[in-house]
């Protein structure tokens, strides 16, 4: 799937034991804090080329919802990916991890689109 592919490249991008900073919890954290990414998908959102002002403004936590705030459609599938993304990188798992689980994620009871992978 294409989030998750852009997910994994922001991923190798950086350290591999990048994990969300003590003591903030990311399904509570902003995607964007002051400008800059605070979580995965903040990263992943700036890699994307969205306005970190716009998104700081926001103050989205949850990718789904910041893309859907800028007009974007992502596929049932790419949500669920992006949640379960945002649910293993809370639980405290390193991106690579959070990725990597979030992948094994059984999609396929969901509505396939035709750009769907």
């Amino acid at each position: 799937m294409a989030l998750l592919a852009v997910a994994r490249h922001v991923g190798r991008q950086h350290p591999p034991e990048m994990t969300p900073l003590p003591g903030w919890s990311p399904p509570g954290t902003p995607l964007f804090l002051d400008g800059y990414p605070a979580t995965l998908f903040g990263h992943v959102a700036a890699d994307l080329r969205v306005d970190a002002v716009t998104a700081t403004c926001t103050r989205e936590t949850k990718a789904v919802t910041l893309f859907r705030s800028l007009g974007w459609r992502l596929t049932p599938r790419a949500e669920a990916s992006a949640d379960a993304v945002q649910h293993y990188e809370a639980k405290g798992l390193r991106w690579p991890d959070a990725i990597a689980a979030a992948a094994k994620t059984d999609v396929t009871h969901l509505e396939r689109h035709n750009w769907d992978r």
